[in-house]
């Protein structure tokens, strides 16, 4: 991901999902997932089911404009808080 895009924001790494607001994507490793590397995605969380997410269950908005929930699966990543 360009560093100056997070510079531009004012984002830190973090390794936790419960603290992360964007997610880059480093590398897509399964050509299905329809999210471009390098970009920064929105993470958004479903709250319907907080017995099994306590925080809710976190996906992003992909190219296609649809939720992907196995982004997080699929490609190597980076939050950022």
């Amino acid at each position: 991901m360009p560093d100056q895009i997070v510079e531009q924001f004012k984002l830190m790494a973090t390794t936790k999902e419960n603290e992360a607001k964007y997610v880059g994507i480093k590398q897509v490793l399964f050509k299905g997932c329809r999210v471009t590397e390098g970009k920064l995605y929105e993470v958004r969380r479903d709250l319907t089911n907080r017995d099994l997410f306590e925080f809710g269950e976190i996906f992003i908005t992909d190219d296609d404009g649809k939720p992907n929930y196995s982004v997080f699966m699929l490609c190597k990543i980076q939050f950022y808080k």
